[in-house]
């Protein structure tokens, strides 16, 4: 597997360039989960290889389109509809679909441990806005 034509934010095991990561709207936090993704009546197994309350890295063996509709399933959580991104080889990057604040809660007792709270819905003030 080649990992070095992924998203250039991360490094080949997920973990965010904090260089980078100061683009994002919310903080990223590197972990290693298993989880999956549904697509069209499909259930793909997956590595989330850093979260967000905006979204998620995932590593899917099978390439998935960017603008596709997904539902992520990990342990403990509720299903989150999410939306592909991007996609580059088994580097898939997730938008949730829900705001923020609904995905920290569905996070509970792990969005607290990643340190995600509703400040983290704030943009950051540096961050460059959509009219940029």
């Amino acid at each position: 597997m080649n990992t070095t034509d992924h998203m250039t934010e991360t490094d080949p095991h997920g973990l965010v360039d904090p260089a980078h990561d100061d683009r994002r709207r919310h903080p990223r936090r590197a972990v290693v989960w298993r989880g999956s993704v549904s697509i069209a009546g499909r259930r793909l197994a997956c590595w989330v290889r850093n979260v967000a309350p905006g979204g998620m890295l995932a590593e899917i063996e099978l390439p998935l389109a960017a603008g596709a509709l997904v539902t992520v399933e990990l342990p403990k959580l509720r299903p989150l509809p999410a939306v592909i991104a991007w996609s580059s080889g088994v580097f898939h990057g997730l938008s949730f679909v829900e705001p923020a604040p609904q995905v920290i809660q569905a996070f509970g007792a792990r969005a607290t441990a990643l340190g995600f709270t509703e400040a983290t819905d704030s943009p950051r003030p540096d961050a460059p806005t959509p009219e940029s």
